[in-house]
């Protein structure tokens, strides 16, 4: 299995999965809780987010996950999975309906059986299977897993007949979820308010919520929007 998850298996972790899973790239929800998402980069800097990317053969109903990092966030008491794909991962469609179009989901999941009594216990890229129908919709993301794209499967495509259309079918919903650098001194006081304006603190030397998050991954240590 290329997917690994560190402080997971109960039948030892090796170091390897130790060092690539994203321990410490967190966005916090909540005291004791993390955003789930995929760790933003790229190799060459073209894009943003090439982690767990899909793309898919031409003429086929074969795709291909990327290799990347990611964090799925459970309860708080079970706290956070980090999750490391390091090699691609390879996922077959089932043929189309013969009436109805489908839209499937594909996730990176979460088994621990001594959460969810599944039997399993590691990380998974899976496909989660959509109910035909006249206008389709994605079927609900499993517990403890991150929900990577939807991809249309249209009625009657298969291998023989053209397969899927991957430019057009694949809708990307990767989050994304990063390390937030705490402010090293706290914001001024708030200044009072004047007619028609509220009251807010300056932001001099003090970047706002989310600016210096979306810069922090890029290397950029300019602070503010």
């Amino acid at each position: 299995m290329n997917a690994r998850s560190a402080w997971l298996s109960r039948d030892g972790q090796t170091r390897e999965d130790t060092r690539v899973a994203p321990l410490g790239a967190f966005t916090p929800t909540s005291p004791t809780a993390t955003r789930s998402g995929v760790l933003p980069g790229s190799a060459d800097g073209v894009y943003r987010v090439s982690g767990l990317a899909l793309s898919g053969t031409s003429g086929s109903m074969t795709g291909r996950v990327a290799p990347g990092r990611a964090v799925i966030q459970s309860t708080d008491a079970r706290g956070a999975y980090p999750v490391a794909l390091t090699d691609p991962q390879t996922l077959t469609f089932a043929d189309g309906d013969a009436q109805y179009g489908r839209a499937d989901l594909v996730v990176l999941r979460i088994h621990d059986d001594v959460h969810d009594g599944s039997g399993r216990t590691e990380a998974a890229v899976e496909i989660v299977r959509g109910t035909p129908a006249a206008s389709p919709t994605p079927p609900a993301a499993p517990d403890t897993s991150l929900p990577l794209y939807v991809v249309a499967v249209g009625a009657g495509v298969g291998a023989g007949t053209g397969g899927i259309p991957w430019d057009t079918a694949r809708l990307d919903l990767r989050p994304t979820t990063v390390a937030v650098p705490a402010p090293t001194t706290p914001p001024p006081a708030a200044t009072p308010a004047t007619t028609g304006t509220s009251a807010r603190p300056s932001s001099a030397g003090v970047p706002r919520p989310g600016c210096r998050t979306r810069r922090a991954w890029a290397g950029s240590s300019r602070p503010g929007c």
